[in-house]
């Protein structure tokens, strides 16, 4: 069975308030060890699987959690090791578990080359509470992640369900989430340990994973599995953002992993009743407020540096009067929104079983691919008469095809559907330049009134516009001649 966790930061605002809860009900603390145990070439990190010994009240017990990123919650199975003052890892007391079957896979012949990375020292508050017949353990952990060299300070709050409806159980989450601005943080206890003990001034942005779809799998479910493997992108590199190292890469995956969510929801949404029109919205102000970072982190990297060699006098960027603060992508609105859509692909609605026996996943998707195709070919017939928004809005096309073609993908032959993606992959790139042009265009047009020799960067950027427009018509036209896949 998957077991369903969510965990929140809170803000030091609310901290005396969270507390106050737990000592209201006469909560009892309980101080926990874990040591946390890896091969030295870390490869149950790798496969998400966390191997443990841990102390609670003179007991131990060796603990295996095999998290599941696609659904955010884990396989877990504890054996006791009673009390003892040598405790050591024993594998071969998973075997014949589900659990256990995966941990054996992943270590091959290496099973007893596992030693001590790191561990936690917790003092953990729970907090039961009944809720219309649903169960749900709420755990206030507060103390450090060690290694022999540093240590990491550890504060945050649990959510678990453990008996009843999860409905339930995100209903009563999202009431704490507005109450005390809690937000979502996926990572675990030992991808921190696994940073600390490896001296990483940040854990690495996540890429984007694509869905594993067969045909016969019903529509409303092939949704779910699409936004899984967005949120699988976007929660870990939000949550990196929120700290103090977090670098330009984590922004550019979030915003990406944010851009194929709304994809996946424009295209594929109507596949399912249960998606909400409000998720378009504060996904769009999320993604626009990323975009004002990541931008100027683009220009920075690729378009200014040829700027200077070209011998431009002045080459700044103005300053943000209003620069976006982190704490802003900690909003309970977006925290409400993750919640919506993990619920959404927790929990199956009847709709599923309701689905048309005749519908054709492969069939279906399709047509939505046929549809953007043409829809992007009618666009490059004209495309040297478009104004900049239709240039801008013929890239976020562009990009919307791709990401669907992407999600879709396992239900085609590989080559075939690589073949097609390389086909638009230059005109992308291209698209991708004229855009930036135009944004450092708006800046700098804002600054030659002060900076007269920011005219020098505006006339240059114009020529360059010119060549990458034509050079993008070019591009364009060659899509007629792509091989498709369907």
């Amino acid at each position: 069975m998957v077991e369903i966790e969510l965990k929140f930061q809170v803000p030091m605002i609310h901290r005396v308030d969270v507390s106050q809860v737990f000592h209201n009900k006469n909560a009892q603390p309980i101080h926990v060890k874990t040591q946390y145990y890896d091969t030295a070439e870390c490869k149950l990190s790798a496969a998400k699987l966390q191997l443990q010994l841990v102390l609670q009240a003179n007991h131990w017990i060796q603990t295996l959690i095999c998290e599941d990123a696609k659904h955010l919650g884990y396989l877990e199975h504890q054996v006791s090791l009673g009390e003892t003052d040598a405790p050591h890892v024993d594998v071969t007391l998973h075997q014949g578990t589900p659990a256990g079957a995966i941990l054996f896979e992943v270590l091959g012949d290496e099973t007893q080359a596992l030693t001590l990375q790191f561990e936690t020292d917790i003092v953990r508050t729970l907090h039961n509470i009944e809720d219309q017949d649903s169960q749900i353990e709420v755990a206030l952990d507060v103390g450090e992640i060690r290694t022999e060299k540093d240590h990491l300070p550890i504060y945050e709050l649990k959510f678990e369900l453990k008996t009843g409806s999860v409905n339930r159980l995100f209903s009563l989450v999202t009431d704490w989430v507005q109450r005390y601005e809690l937000w979502l943080d996926i990572r675990s206890k030992a991808a921190l340990g696994g940073q600390l003990r490896q001296g990483l001034k940040a854990l690495p942005a996540i890429q984007a994973c694509n869905p594993v779809l067969v045909n016969k799998l019903p529509v409303e479910i092939a949704l779910r599995e699409m936004i899984a493997s967005c949120l699988q992108q976007i929660l870990p590199n939000i949550a990196e953002m929120m700290t103090e190292s977090n670098e330009a890469e984590h922004v550019h995956q979030a915003r990406v992993g944010i851009r194929r969510l709304r994809s996946a929801l424009r295209v594929f949404g109507h596949w399912s009743k249960q998606t909400d029109q409000t998720w378009e919205v504060t996904l769009k102000t999320l993604f626009n407020q990323l975009g004002t970072i990541r931008d100027r982190d683009a220009l920075e990297e690729k378009l200014l540096p040829r700027l200077r060699a070209a011998g431009a006098p002045y080459v700044k960027l103005p300053i943000q009067p209003h620069q976006e603060e982190k704490h802003t992508f900690k909003d309970p609105s977006y925290t409400t929104l993750w919640l919506a859509m993990i619920q959404f692909i927790q929990v199956p609605s009847d709709s599923q079983h309701e689905q048309n026996i005749d519908d054709d996943l492969t069939e279906l998707s399709s047509a939505e691919i046929k549809h953007m195709h043409r829809q992007l070919l009618k666009d490059a017939e004209n495309c040297l008469n478009l104004n900049d928004m239709m240039w801008h809005r013929m890239r976020k096309r562009l990009k919307r095809l791709r990401y669907c073609v992407e999600f879709i993908s396992s239900l085609y032959d590989k080559k075939q559907v690589r073949q097609y993606l390389n086909a638009l992959s230059p005109v992308q790139d291209i698209l991708g330049q004229y855009n930036d042009v135009l944004i450092a265009e708006a800046l700098f047009k804002q600054q030659v009134e002060q900076h007269p020799q920011a005219w020098f960067a505006l006339g240059w950027l114009a020529a360059h516009r010119e060549q990458l427009r034509l050079e993008s018509a070019s591009a364009l036209q060659q899509l007629q001649y792509a091989k498709v896949f369907w």
